[in-house]
């Protein structure tokens, strides 16, 4: 994980300590989406019935024309403008959860949960909330070097120590 360091306790176990910027997961929504069934009473096959658009009489040529205007404005419309409505989209996304992330810490004061994990079982963490940037930054210091010289602590001083994700 950037941004972390790790440490090792007198008893050889490896530990990541960092700030963490979130205190829960960020949301999937492409997980919660359902599944849409498909509706077998419906029409499938009423979109064949362009293919009689394309037919522009008898003349080849305009025809030809027609589906190669066709194919480059699908072309353009999938290589090019939906990756870029795409990359528009995340931008926009990251900045409104950086932004609002940075409103709730800054202005509103919540407290920054500084975390040690173990590197060989995931699941024994350790987490502090500690108010302020300059705090934190010293109690992730602290943390490590309690860590290396003593083993994983049961407090620290200026920190509150915050219960696991359920």
């Amino acid at each position: 994980m950037p941004g972390r360091r790790v440490v090792t306790a007198p008893n050889g176990e490896h530990w990541q300590v960092g700030r963490r910027w979130l205190n829960k997961p960020p949301p999937r929504p492409w997980s919660r989406r359902k599944r849409r069934k498909q509706d077998d009473a419906g029409d499938r096959t009423s979109w064949l019935d362009a293919a009689d658009f394309l037919s522009v009489g008898d003349d080849v040529v305009a025809g030809i024309v027609f589906a190669l205007v066709i194919a480059a404005v699908l072309a353009l419309l999938v290589l090019a403008i939906l990756p870029l409505l795409g990359l528009a989209f995340e931008l926009a996304l990251l900045i409104g959860v950086f932004t609002t992330g940075l409103f709730g810490r800054v202005v509103l004061g919540h407290p920054w949960t500084i975390e040690a994990v173990s590197v060989e079982h995931p699941q024994q963490r350790l987490r502090f909330a500690v108010r302020g940037w300059r705090r934190s930054r010293g109690a992730i210091r602290m943390l490590a070097e309690t860590i290396a010289t003593t083993g994983p602590p049961s407090a620290l001083p200026e920190a509150t120590p915050v219960a696991a994700d359920a």
